[in-house]
């Protein structure tokens, strides 16, 4: 038989060189590795978005929606199809399944865009986005201080070209302050007299504004290009551009208006602190590290300001690259922290300076290592996996305190025999064990691969992170930890120096009544029997008590605040009102900054004229005496008494990123599906006055968006006609003098911008506008209004869609209770809530995911039994044995109920990962108790010896792994620090588990394995 010690004393240099290599190289990686917030992950998601037209959301989803739900239907792969319209604008989502080809998938949606396009109205234009992290803003920056246009300028021309093509800089978006373009403004009464129509000025300058190389000539030894120019890059060019010549008479573009710089028509408002303002945003690319786009992103910055006006102002209003670094700290501190309070468990146990080195030093080489194995795997620093390291440091050092533990027990029972010689025994003899162990452990997390969605990617990282760091401790406790005993041994043999011995904690009388307390429970079986139910059942009564969740939430420093002012508002009157949301989050003493968008909002999506967003960025957490939800409860409570016509959202950033990426971003969400659209807006509206007084439940929306108003004007084509004019040429005229037709453009030394032709304000703003607008034909004029009939009237401003069918969706946020315990509630009033028998309800948002997530991960737990049982039957080749330690661990996982009962910490996907990674360490235990007694079966003790001195043999090292594990995991428990929070109710689940299962495993496993005859076989 192989001996693995043998094998080390014979290379223990290369044991050593390798080691210092494999170390130096996870440094490297720390300084290489990408650091990011989340792990970059390929949600299976594309959004389809269409811009442009003019039409009201009715029409435009008869115009566009339907036809592109129907272009991509069928696509391969695809699960789903929701769609939202709005007026000019429809936002698809194409939900795929898990571990589709998305690159596939987007040239296949992009292909049948091209194919749809000619077919769509031709002032829609539409593009497909793959939605992964890298889309939304690490960094946003604003400009302040000047005049909007300037300050656009300033934005698209200055900072955005310095910035791009920085390291690992993805996508900079501008979005605000005012653009300039060169207009041409035409007085009615000229267009009249000549008889010239505004989509014909338009043709003429767009016709004029060419230029081509004609060719080559040859001139005084150099070859000269022939251009041909008539461009039109000036005020005065364009006036001078020829739009009619009658006889003699020429009619240019400036005897028909005005040419002049002007800003474009503002549908959208984006103000920095209530000032106007012009948003930089700034993306990381795929796979990028968000810190290095911080530290390139802020140099050129700096460079930047000197070249700014005077009074201009550039300034950080989000900066993701500061979550990513306090998270990171505080992970980081955690893990030291934790790690040293298990160094300092061992000592006092051990009381052995040498021994108590060894088992330490595995810490940091295995952290080194692993972070080399995530490089190696692809994987990134992300909060997730830092995160499975954290959890990992009580687990590293335990194969360490076992290989020591069973090292120093050998040597003290054996010192005259040749300290090599017992070295070697002590190794092979516990490498049977501690292998089987660290293999539980290890597999418990390998069905994590049947996990779907965000839940499945997020925690793959982790699992990754503390399935390498679990197997690499396995690796440095067996090679290196006997290299260096054995030098210490033949150092002390030469000097006779063998270490000091400290006063430390004595297990010798604990390990004398616990021995007895065997002997008690195993003569007592239906007594302890009865004892493991009446757990099971307090258990089964605490998880009653015990919310639930989806996700776990941390401080992030700041929060997103999405509104909707009356529908159909003015945009002056929108922003009167949001002015005062403005004026809460500014006086609110907790908030730094923040930055309002009206007609915006983050990400790729289509925007309601009405709505928008701010991003509020809150004072250091040292700095301030709330958590940022108080902050957004104080915000809402002022939002909802000074401005109650605007419905109000909050949530943190990330949260809205990943319920963005995910397409759940509200966790409650009952969404209406009916032909008979009134019908289901009627249910909507009921089933939010039934559930409105539910104890948590905020931002309650009925999901009835209401009406914008139009003026409609239906064309009588005898009319259209008698001034030998077609209605689509009407229609091209009427939207040129209104909305402005492009006539292309006017290059500058470094830019190029637009020459719009319309009619000035003081006509298109008028309320009889369909009265004064003149509508030119070669055989008169007309107003528009006399064309045809004029009518108010008004359409849904929002109208949502989901697999091709209408749906209505009432949503609400949780707030101060657990997401399960808020839908609790929301169901049973539901329940009394009469429905018409044409609407059908489905419940929907993150408590939808969270019920799947939740099935997903008991399937995950009940196959990761599946495996450690495999495991266990193979290494002790009985099944007897590994039945026992099964059945004892539900009794384990009560603890984890307990505890997060204890501390109202909601049960939720990460606290769900703390069980699954229960079974393995309960396991753990109960593999060196069950070896310990077929080894004292084989020297011949009856069976109940073997358990009694098999627990008391076993004692000490499972209450030195237990403690040095629950030490570990104490940082991440009290969730100091932004990172921690994630892992917390993990961390918390593992120490209420893992301290009642070492309890169970000590007093009822010797019983269970009595009970089940699992020694008989070594008899």
């Amino acid at each position: 038989m192989v001996s693995i010690a043998g094998a080390v004393e014979r290379y223990r240099s290369a044991v050593y060189l390798l080691a210092g290599l494999l170390t130096a190289g996870g440094l490297y990686a720390l300084y290489t590795l990408p650091a990011a917030i989340y792990p970059e992950v390929a949600y299976p998601r594309i959004v389809v978005l269409g811009r442009g037209g003019t039409f009201e959301a009715q029409e435009m989803v008869v115009a566009a929606t339907r036809p592109l739900e129907q272009a991509m239907s069928g696509l391969l792969g695809l699960r789903k199809i929701r769609a939202r319209t709005v007026r000019g604008s429809v936002e698809l989502s194409l939900d795929f399944r898990p571990h589709a080809d998305m690159q596939l998938a987007l040239s296949q949606v992009q292909a049948r865009l091209a194919a749809l396009q000619p077919s769509l109205p031709r002032e829609i234009e539409v593009s497909a986005e793959r939605l992964t992290p890298s889309v939304f803003p690490v960094l946003q920056y604003e400009l302040v201080g000047g005049d909007p246009i300037v300050l656009r300028d300033l934005a698209e021309f200055t900072v955005r070209p310095r910035l791009a093509g920085l390291p690992d800089v993805g996508e900079i978006q501008v979005q605000g302050g005012r653009v300039r373009e060169l207009s041409v403004q035409l007085d009615p009464a000229r267009l009249i007299s000549n008889r010239v129509g505004v989509a014909e000025i338009a043709q003429a300058i767009g016709i004029t504004d060419q230029a081509i190389a004609a060719g080559r000539v040859d001139r005084a030894y150099r070859q000269y290009a022939i251009i041909v120019s008539s461009l039109t890059n000036t005020a005065e060019s364009v006036a001078g551009v020829v739009v009619r010549r009658t006889g003699d008479r020429v009619i240019r573009v400036g005897d028909l208006g005005t040419v002049r710089y002007a800003p474009q028509d503002q549908f959208q408002i984006v103000t920095g602190n209530g000032r106007p303002a012009a948003l930089v945003n700034v993306a990381r690319q795929p796979n990028g590290s968000t810190l290095k786009v911080k530290a390139a992103v802020e140099a050129a910055i700096d460079s930047i300001r000197p070249l700014l006006p005077s009074g201009v102002t550039l300034e950080p209003v989000y900066d993701q690259a500061a979550l990513v670094s306090d998270s990171m700290r505080s992970v980081r501190d955690a893990m030291l922290i934790g790690g040293g309070l298990a160094v300092i468990v061992l000592f006092l146990l051990l009381g052995r300076i040498r021994a108590t080195f060894a088992a330490a030093l595995t810490l940091p080489i295995t952290v080194a290592i692993t972070l080399l194995g995530l490089a190696v795997f692809g994987d990134t620093l992300n909060l997730m996996s830092l995160g499975g390291l954290a959890v990992a440091i009580g687990l590293i050092i335990d194969d360490g305190v076992v290989v020591v533990e069973n090292i120093e027990r050998r040597l003290a029972l054996h010192p005259s025999e040749p300290a090599a010689e017992v070295i070697r025994r002590g190794t092979d003899e516990i490498f049977g064990p501690v292998a089987g162990s660290t293999l539980t452990t290890v597999v418990v997390f390998a069905p994590l691969g049947l996990l779907q969605g965000v839940v499945g990617d997020f925690f793959r990282s982790f699992a990754l992170a503390l399935t390498i760091a679990v197997l690499l401790s396995l690796l440095v406790a067996m090679t290196l930890i006997p290299a260096i005993a054995g030098e210490w041994a033949r150092r002390g043999a030469r000097t006779g120096d063998h270490g000091t011995t400290l006063p430390h904690l004595r297990l010798e009388r604990l390990e004398g009544r616990y021995g007895r307390a065997v002997g008690w429970a195993l003569e007592r079986r239906r007594l302890v029997l009865a004892g493991a139910g009446l757990l099971l059942l307090g258990a089964l009564g605490l998880t009653r008590l015990m919310g639930t969740g989806f996700l776990p939430t941390m401080d992030e420093g700041g929060f997103i605040l999405d509104y909707w002012a009356p529908p159909g508002g003015a945009l002056a009157e929108t922003n009167r009102q949001v002015q005062v949301l403005e004026q809460i989050v500014g006086r609110d003493p907790d908030v730094l900054s923040f930055t309002r968008r009206t007609g915006l909002e983050l990400g790729f999506a289509a925007t309601l004229p009405n709505s928008g967003d701010f991003t509020v960025r809150l004072k250091p957490r040292n700095q301030r005496k709330s958590s940022v939800y108080d902050v957004m409860d104080r915000v809402r409570t002022a939002a909802d008494a000074e401005a109650p016509a605007v419905r109000v959202e909050f949530m943190q950033l990330l949260q809205d990123v990943i319920g963005d990426l995910a397409g759940a971003p509200a966790p409650v969400e009952l969404k209406l599906f009916g032909t008979d659209h009134a019908a289901a807006e009627r249910a909507a509206k009921a089933l939010a006055k039934g559930i409105e007084r539910t104890p948590g439940l905020v931002d309650l929306y009925d999901g009835v968006p209401g009406q914008d108003p139009e003026l409609r004007i239906d064309l009588d084509p005898v009319r259209v006609a008698r001034l030998g004019l077609t209605p689509d040429k009407v229609q091209a005229d009427a939207r040129a003098a209104l909305f402005g037709a492009e006539a292309g453009t006017a290059r500058e030394a470094d830019r190029v911008i637009s020459i719009r032709v319309r009619f000035p304000d003081s006509v298109r703003t008028r309320a009889e506008v369909a009265s004064v607008i003149p509508i030119v034909g070669p055989q008169g004029w007309a107003p528009l209004a006399q064309l045809g009939s004029v009518r108010d009237t008004a359409s849904a401003s929002e109208l949502l869609r989901e697999n091709l069918r209408p749906v209505v969706t009432v949503t609400g946020r949780v707030e101060g209770r657990s997401l399960g315990s808020v839908m609790g509630d929301v169901r049973a009033a539901v329940a009394r809530v009469p429905l018409p028998a044409s609407v059908r309800l489905e419940f929907g948002g993150q408590y939808a995911s969270q019920q799947q997530s939740f099935r997903e991960l008991l399937t995950v737990l009940a196959l990761a039994i599946g495996a450690v049982l495999a495991v266990l039957v193979t290494q002790f080749r009985g099944f007897r044995g590994p039945l026992a330690i099964v059945l004892v661990v539900p009794l384990g996982l009560t603890g984890a109920v307990l505890m997060l009962t204890l501390t109202r910490v909601p049960f939720n996907v990460s606290s769900f990962m703390g069980v699954i990674l229960l079974v393995g360490l309960i396991v753990k235990n109960g593999i060196l108790l069950l070896d310990a007694g077929v080894r004292a079966r084989r020297e011949g003790l009856t069976q109940e010896q073997a358990l009694v001195h098999a627990g008391q043999l076993r004692l000490r090292p499972i209450l030195m792994t237990t403690l040095c594990t629950l030490v570990g995991l104490l940082p991440l428990a009290l969730g100091l620090g932004s990172g921690a929070e994630l892992q917390r109710p993990l961390a918390l689940a593992v120490i209420g588990g893992l301290a009642v299962s070492t309890a169970v495993t000590l007093l009822v496993l010797p019983t269970m394995l009595e009970l089940l005859g699992a020694l008989r076989s070594t008899e």
